[in-house]
């Protein structure tokens, strides 16, 4: 693999700093239980009583997401690419996660996961702690690093508080709360640990939450409300202690749940269960910054951009098709070169030119129609959310996908090379 190194420069005045982002992905929450104003019925009809989850009324912003595929593997693929089509192996692919545009820019990537730990996955971050064997009867904890150092102190949270077997007791519901409890709780450690020891280190936290999809499958409807309901004390804090930080939290699910009856296990993958807006139909909450009115339902894929956008990071998603959230009403405009590039941007009233070498983001802007003007060209950009250009790809009229045909085609040769001298050796 061909890994392109970028000379990361801010041009004063031009680009600020980023913002922290924990990402919490609860297994299995579907936004009709939990919404106000909304309700979940079973396939045959009957209504069900909605989850309390408090937190919701201290959200900066709320949507819908629509799941293209909602199993598993592929909602956590699709939340960490941005690619509706995502898959578990798409994960992998050169610079298609929130992991890798995050870390090209010098953050710290982390992850707590209870479910949602495919081996591409694992690859993702540069610490992750997951639960090998998704039980909450038998659980075994398993920490690994990849990447870059990683702060003691982190590494000492990651590596206490294994994950506690049930207890003694008929009371389904604490298992899963329990369960849920850890990953919740070890979250809120690292980001008041990032506050205190790491102040100046940017990072990325994804914590994966499995008790209500584990208690949907194995008791059914009042198990899966309950387990909901349970998580309401710690996500709370865990909200509280990034407000404290500054640190943005976005809320969110892998896929809903559906209920045949309400007597009945859920199920989502499959069938009729994978077709209902109580499957399809997940949350986005948005903690951090001033309440904006704004709503409505976008596809799971949108997800990743806007994450990036509030993070005040460019989107170099490779595979992306999602777009970010209106959730800013001054966007920025990010340029990406890898050679030193002149570019000078303005509009009625805005003028600014930049020598951009790596990534420069200009902004925060008022939305509306910029001129872009490069030595190869001019283009109009219309700023209605953060926008980025890769100049070198612009300067050489050919897509991001185009600058690849070199590297491609000496692939090729090579490959052709290796077959050629094998059909030698065999000869002889």
């Amino acid at each position: 693999m061909l890994v392109t190194l970028f000379v990361i420069l801010c041009i004063a005045g031009e680009c600020s700093a980023e913002k922290n982002a924990v990402l919490v992905i609860v297994d299995g929450l579907g936004s009709a239980y939990v919404y106000p104003g909304r309700s979940a019925s079973c396939v045959d009809g009957s209504p069900l009583a909605g989850a309390c989850l408090d937190m919701t009324d201290n959200a900066s912003a709320m949507f819908e997401l629509w799941v293209p595929a909602p199993d598993t593997e592929s909602g956590n693929a699709v939340i960490v690419t941005g690619y509706s089509g995502a898959s578990e192996d798409a994960v992998a692919y050169y610079g298609a996660t929130i992991y890798d545009a995050l870390r090209a820019q010098g953050y710290l990537c982390m992850a707590i996961l209870e479910t949602g730990d495919t081996a591409s996955m694992i690859a993702e971050p540069d610490i992750i702690v997951y639960e090998r064997n998704n039980s909450v009867r038998n659980p075994e904890i398993v920490v690994t690093v990849n990447g870059q150092p990683v702060p003691a102190g982190i590494e000492d949270i990651f590596r206490s508080d294994p994950l506690p077997t049930p207890g003694p007791g008929n009371d389904p519901v604490a298992a899963y709360r329990r369960y849920d409890d850890w990953s919740l709780d070890k979250a809120t450690r690292v980001v008041d640990y990032m506050r205190q020891a790491c102040p100046e280190k940017q990072y990325l936290l994804v914590v994966n939450v499995a008790g209500p999809d584990m208690a949907a499958h194995d008791r059914g409807y009042d198990t899966y409300r309950k387990t909901i309901e349970g998580l309401d004390g710690s996500l709370s804090a865990l909200t509280e202690v990034c407000r404290s930080a500054g640190t943005v939290i976005v809320v969110t699910a892998d896929h809903g749940m559906s209920f045949k009856t309400p007597g009945s296990r859920g199920s989502h993958a499959s069938g009729t269960a994978s077709m209902v807006n109580e499957t399809r139909l997940v949350p986005m909450l948005v903690f951090g910054g001033d309440k904006v009115d704004v709503s409505g339902v976008y596809g799971q894929q949108c997800l990743a951009p806007t994450l990036l956008s509030l993070m005040e990071c460019p989107d170099t998603l490779t595979i992306a098709d999602g777009v970010p959230l209106p959730l800013n009403d001054c966007p920025s405009l990010y340029l990406i070169s890898r050679d030193p590039v002149t570019a000078t941007v303005e509009s009625p009233g805005f003028y600014r030119q930049v020598t951009v070498n790596g990534t420069c983001r200009i902004g925060p802007l008022e939305a509306g129609s910029y001129r872009l003007t490069l030595p190869w060209g001019v283009r109009t950009v219309a700023l209605d959310r953060d926008v980025t250009i890769e100049l070198a790809d612009t300067m050489q009229g050919r897509s991001p996908a185009g600058s690849w045909v070199p590297y491609v085609a000496a692939a090729v040769v090579s490959a052709a090379g290796i077959v050629a001298g094998l059909g030698l050796m065999r000869r002889k």
